[in-house]
């Protein structure tokens, strides 16, 4: 899975408003690490568009509520 920025207009980068990321999928034939440096890619799939900000609201709390699992995992 990899991220790329966007604008709607086809910039890579814009005003903190107009940007954009997306998710990017790929399957490949075999699994990481492997012998070969260049490994074939079977599908891309683009999984979803978030504006910068609501990205930036998610990765936050998403990142929250791993500290809190951590946190009770290690209090227990």
């Amino acid at each position: 899975m990899y991220e790329t920025p966007f604008t709607l207009d086809g910039r890579a980068h814009g005003e903190l408003n107009e940007q954009y990321k997306r998710k990017t999928i790929i399957t490949t034939s075999h699994s990481f690490p492997y012998i070969k440096t260049r490994v074939a890619v079977i599908s891309r799939e683009q999984v979803q568009m978030l504006k910068l900000v609501q990205l930036c609201i998610h990765t936050t709390s998403c990142r929250l509520s791993l500290s809190m699992v951590e946190f009770f995992v290690m209090i227990n």
